[in-house]
């Protein structure tokens, strides 16, 4: 058999999510990380068509946020939602850009109801999402070429035609909100901040262990001025010595 064509379709981690075509469906079963992903792009030879992670337990984690958020907006009748504050979008697909609106190159998670998300971003920085994330949609653009992200944005919200989108209202640049609303000026936007932060407010296994070595690395560099610090120690012996403490830590 010739695979001369494919596409993602839905992702689903319960059987109700499954698709209801009629088709013949074929699992792929293993752990995390031996490679499931990897052997069916290699099969379809479709590179990046199913999501891949070099961090163990990733994908599953990125794919479960996204369908939480999506249930969420079937509830409330969203269509989209764009996702631009770097902390929510390092949430949802595990993706931390450099440049950002700061430098005039935003990064924009576009979530629809239904479906895979796209995230559309700078191509100097697009390998390196692809390599964090395995996005197979992943959207490039660069600096005075075409339509830059606005094009794509445009694009996205037209295919999807959205009639209700949700932002974080208070963390989207204006830029961008601006070249939203133009894009689809017939649709309603909504603040989606109390979705995202319900949430987040919901710290899974990973987090709680993040934070609680955040606190150890803390505590550390504290002590590691408190024995520093006496009369006559220049400021800067002082800075060195947290740091040297809070990378000791960090590194055990």
């Amino acid at each position: 058999m010739k695979i001369t064509a494919c596409r993602f379709h839905v992702s689903a981690t319960r059987p109700e999510d499954f698709p209801r075509d009629g088709w013949a469906q074929i699992a792929f079963m293993g752990r995390s990380n031996v490679g499931k992903s990897s052997l069916l792009n290699r099969l379809l030879g479709a590179r990046g068509l199913a999501r891949t992670s070099k961090e163990p337990e990733m994908t599953e984690v990125h794919d479960r946020r996204i369908l939480e958020l999506q249930r969420r907006m079937k509830d409330d009748r969203v269509d989209a939602f764009l996702i631009s504050d770097p902390d929510s979008v390092y949430y949802f697909c595990g993706f931390w850009g450099y440049l950002e609106m700061e430098f005039g190159r935003p990064t924009v998670l576009v979530v629809p109801q239904s479906g895979e998300p796209k995230l559309i971003t700078p191509a100097m920085e697009a390998d390196m999402a692809r390599r964090l994330t395995g996005m197979a949609n992943l959207l490039e653009w660069t600096d005075g070429v075409g339509g830059e992200w606005m094009e794509h944005l445009a694009t996205l919200l037209a295919a999807n035609r959205s009639k209700s989108v949700m932002v974080e209202w208070y963390k989207t640049h204006p830029r961008i909100m601006s070249a939203a609303q133009e894009a689809a000026e017939d649709a309603k936007f909504r603040d989606g901040t109390a979705a995202i932060s319900a949430m987040r407010m919901i710290k899974s296994a990973d987090e709680i262990a993040t934070m609680r070595q955040a606190g150890q690395v803390a505590v550390a560099m504290l002590e590691g001025g408190r024995v520093a610090i006496a009369e006559g120690v220049p400021e800067y012996e002082l800075a060195l010595a947290v740091i040297a403490a809070g990378t000791r830590k960090a590194a055990e």
